[in-house]
C-alpha cells in the first residue's frame, strides 16, 4: 500500500481551465522565488569552502535574507 492511498490528495493544476485565460502570478510567490534565489546565490561560495569560516561567513549572508521573511499577520 502507497502513502497516495492512504492520504487522498486532490488533482489540482497550476494551469487555468480555459486556455485563453491567463494566470498570474501573486507578489508573495515573486517574493519567495526571489528569496530561493537570494538563498542558493549566498550558498555558492559555501560549495567552495566549506570550513567554519566559510560556514561562519554564510551565516552572516544567510541572517539578512532570513529578516526579510513576511510576517505572519497577513
Amino acid at each position: 500500500m502507497s502513502w497516495q492511498t492512504l492520504i487522498p490528495v486532490p488533482a489540482r493544476s497550476a494551469l487555468p481551465a480555459d486556455p485563453s485565460q491567463s494566470r498570474r502570478a501573486s507578489w508573495l510567490e515573486f517574493f519567495f522565488d526571489l528569496i530561493f534565489v537570494a538563498v542558493a546565490q549566498v550558498g555558492v561560495p559555501l560549495s567552495e569552502d566549506y570550513s567554519v569560516h566559510g560556514l561562519v561567513r554564510y551565516g552572516l549572508m544567510f541572517l539578512p535574507i532570513m529578516w526579510l521573511k513576511p510576517s505572519s499577520s497577513m
